[in-house]
């Protein structure tokens, strides 16, 4: 057994050898080797002694073999470090190659750029060398063209011209001699001279006798009995409602009773005595007697829309002298007389012409007006106040029931403001309905010394939308909003390519200043009446600033007129109109409230003119748009005295967009003058078209004439006529550029500024004419003594409000008065 076990073990021990030595051999580690030999220890000497033996020759191997592996290593390591160099260096070669075929091509792409670049520029030089060759071209033809456009006009002149001087020539050898055409009876009164007037005046001025407030009898047409009938019937009306005037207070209305159609349309009797007492029997008659035949050329041009009168017409003339026909529109001849254009504007107000749209009673003293409309429908007969009720009328208080006692006009307006209930006066409230009512402006009762423009004053609506915003009740029926949208849209609808024809027409007459009057309502026979013309003048200004204050409309002098006042708070005395400005907004306010007013100025302290004056307000069709038709509608409105046709040329001040647009729509038509005065107001600011336009700041009207906003945005309150108004706080600049040569320019038209005494009197008035500039020798003269005691002693220069002339009414009142009484100054 013990045999058997030492085999064993023997065996064991070899086979442990044997794998031993495999294990070495196979072995990569010299380390491994070692540990394998610390186990020996463990084995019997004779395994031991082999195994060293072993361990001896493995071990020499293993060196021997470790060696060759790591000379194996190092010459793979070598191989391996050789093929990454050449590798690292074929990459960097790559990379090198990389990087100059990008340098390449990064190169081309510069190049290519560049020569891309210059390629557009050079088609840009290219295109902007065609482009100037064609704005050349375009610049030439539009200069050909606007030359040929020049030398078509001129020769159309040319021709015009020559068919004037050949029509001037036929009327001379064909036509009557229309000067000749006589139709009234000589009225003293159309003709009085200075020397007469002055007698009057100083009358005026001392007379305690006469109350010339009270109505003149001895007057066939007192102009204050028909409105202060009207305000009797308002003042009994607040009476029966305790104070309160009713909103549905309408009146009938004829302008029979406004006009004295007997003295326009009724021959004299010298025209009866040539004419077989027979009226103008019709238009053939009427174009004959003007010097106009039947069958001449001129003829259709002279009395257009003529027509003979109906039966219904001819019996509810008030005379049947007057004569038989009418018209339906204007004309503008100029070859035509004064009697002429009386009769053909009269038969037009009598039988076409439509009622206004209210009556406007103002109250310069208080600020206040009574707006009362007028009814639509139209009268069967021709007064509204026959005349069997206005002979009833009596200036006296009395009990007589035939009697009619009528106050004076301006004491009837204060009886009314008295009676009135506080409660019942609007403040300038919007109206949206035509409604009666009462206005009065209490900022206006504290006499502002001066307001402040805004720009959106000026802003003027651009389409049908933005007019729309600004009527916002333009969807309430029977609304003043809607009313006026529905005149713009009728006027859009006529015109839609915006060639709106002449609104306002004048009467041109044989070689006077028609053009200064209304063609309805003109009845001026003659021109050599300066006072009259003066003091109807100072009578109308008065009037619209009144009316213009209450209502809070923004206004201010203009042109001609705020030159006058530049000199001393008066007109110029040969002007024959009044020029004011308006703002846009205000024009606005005015269309949709007041267009087509009557205005009567009862003003309670004016004494002998109140009552008096009386103003048609006519507002133009295309007043909505800045385009005035080739100079056609240059005026956006006018304030009419409606018994002499004189006026106010009212002008609407907006903002301009395109002002080379603005300047050239009418190229021909403006005067050179107001193209010159834009271009001095660049020059007075050192700026351009391109810098006014960019601010926003130009402002200007339809008749050419343009202002910055900042010359428009201060207004200061002054005294001119006698009532208070506004003015630029720097109109001196804007009149420097109107009218330059104001500085030196001392005559004009016969007239001299005489320094001493602070007027413009004529050098026929004065002994050394127009070399006398300070007026010492102008003081020998009634009439200029009267004129300077008038300014001197209660006029303006103690800054008070009041009329400073009297009126022309009171004086020929006084007139037939004291003709009547046998008391004129022999």
């Amino acid at each position: 057994m013990l045999i058997l076990n030492k085999r064993l073990i023997s065996l064991l021990a070899v086979l442990f050898s044997i794998s031993l030595v495999i294990f070495i051999s196979s072995s990569t580690s010299f380390h491994e080797w070692k540990e394998v030999k610390l186990l020996h220890h463990k084995l019997s000497p004779e395994l031991q002694n082999k195994l060293n033996q072993q361990f001896s020759s493995v071990e020499n191997e293993e060196v021997k073999q470790y060696k060759e592996y790591k000379e194996e290593l190092a010459e793979k390591e070598r191989i391996r470090k050789e093929l990454e160099e050449k590798k690292k260096q074929e990459e960097e070669k790559k990379k090198q190659e990389e990087q100059k075929k990008k340098l390449e091509e990064e190169k081309k792409k510069q190049e290519e750029e560049k020569k891309k670049q210059e390629e557009e520029e050079r088609k840009k030089i290219e295109e902007q060398r065609l482009k100037e060759e064609e704005e050349k071209r375009k610049q030439e033809e539009e200069e050909k063209r606007k030359e040929e456009e020049r030398k078509k006009k001129e020769e159309e002149r040319r021709k015009e011209q020559e068919q004037l001087r050949k029509d001037a020539e036929r009327r001379k050898t064909h036509f009557v001699n229309i000067k000749n055409f006589t139709y009234y009876d000589f009225d003293k009164t159309d003709y009085l001279t200075n020397e007469e007037i002055v007698d009057l005046l100083k009358h005026l001025k001392d007379d305690k006798e006469h109350d010339l407030t009270r109505y003149h009898h001895e007057i066939e047409f007192d102009k204050r009995i028909t409105p202060a009938l009207y305000l009797n019937e308002i003042y009994k009306t607040i009476g029966e409602n305790n104070g309160v005037l009713s909103t549905d207070l309408k009146f009938k209305f004829s302008w029979a009773d406004w006009l004295d159609f007997d003295s326009r349309l009724l021959p004299g009797k010298d025209f009866l005595e040539s004419h077989n007492n027979l009226p103008i029997m019709g238009c053939d008659d009427y174009g004959e007697l003007i010097g106009f035949p039947k069958n001449t050329p001129e003829r259709q041009e002279a009395v257009p829309a003529c027509s003979g009168l109906s039966e219904e017409e001819f019996q509810s003339m008030d005379n049947n002298l007057y004569p038989r026909f009418k018209v339906t529109a204007p004309f503008d001849s100029k070859k035509i007389s004064i009697p002429a254009r009386i009769i053909h504007g009269s038969v037009y107000s009598l039988h076409e012409l439509s009622p206004p749209e209210r009556l406007v009673y103002v109250d310069g003293k208080t600020k206040t007006d009574i707006i009362v409309p007028i009814q639509d429908e139209k009268l069967k007969e021709k007064h509204v106040y026959n005349h069997s009720l206005v002979s009833k009328i009596t200036n006296d208080e009395t009990e007589d029931p035939e009697k009619l006692y009528l106050p004076p006009i301006n004491k009837l307006m204060q009886k009314i403001l008295e009676t009135i209930k506080p409660s019942e006066i609007n403040k300038n409230s919007s109206s949206i309905y035509e409604v009666s009512k009462i206005n009065q402006d209490p900022h206006t009762l504290q006499e502002e010394l001066s307001y402040q423009m805004s720009r959106e004053e000026f802003d003027m609506p651009k389409n049908m939308d933005e007019i729309k915003q600004r009527l916002p009740n333009h969807e309430i029926e029977n609304s003043l909003d809607r009313k006026l949208l529905e005149k713009i849209e009728l006027e859009m609808n006529l015109y839609p390519r915006e060639n709106y024809p002449k609104f306002f027409h004048e009467c041109e007459l044989d070689g006077t200043d028609g053009s200064h009057f209304d063609w309805r309502f003109f009845n001026v026979r003659s021109k050599t009446n300066s006072y009259k013309k003066t003091s109807t003048l100072n009578r109308i200004i008065r009037a619209w600033l009144r009316f213009t204050t209450t209502e809070n409309i923004h206004t201010w002098l203009a042109h001609g007129t705020l030159l006058g006042y530049s000199f001393n708070e008066f007109m110029l005395p040969w002007d024959s109109d009044h020029d004011v400005q308006i703002s846009t907004e205000s024009m606005w306010r005015l269309a949709k409230n007041f267009n087509q007013s009557l205005i009567i100025d009862v003003t309670t302290d004016d004494e002998l003119s109140s009552g008096y004056g009386q103003y048609f307000l006519d507002i133009g069709g295309n007043f909505f748009d800045r385009k005035n038709s080739n100079g056609a509608n240059a005026i956006d409105a006018r304030f009419i005295d409606i018994h002499t046709g004189m006026y106010i040329d009212i002008t609407k001040l907006s903002k301009v967009h395109d002002v080379e647009k603005d300047l050239t729509r009418d190229f021909y038509n403006i005067h050179s003058e107001i193209k010159s005065e834009y271009f001095k107001m660049l020059k007075q600011y050192g700026i351009t078209a391109e810098d006014i336009i960019k601010d926003g700041d130009l402002i200007g009207g339809n008749n050419n004439h343009y202002y910055r906003f900042s010359e428009l945005e201060n207004m200061k309150k002054c005294l001119f006529e006698g009532e208070y108004g506004y003015v630029q706080e720097v109109y001196p600049r804007i009149l420097d550029r109107e009218f330059p040569n104001r500085k030196t320019g001392w005559s004009f038209a016969g007239f001299t500024w005489r320094s001493k005494i602070g007027l413009w009197l004529k050098d026929e008035l004065c002994t050394e004419g127009s070399n006398d500039r300070r007026g010492d020798s102008c003081m020998n003269h009634e009439y200029v003594k009267l004129l300077y005691d008038f300014i001197d002693k209660d006029g303006p220069k103690g800054g008070e409000r009041r009329p400073i002339y009297p009126d022309w009414e009171s004086v020929i009142a006084l007139d037939h008065i004291l003709d009547r009484e046998g008391k004129h100054d022999k």
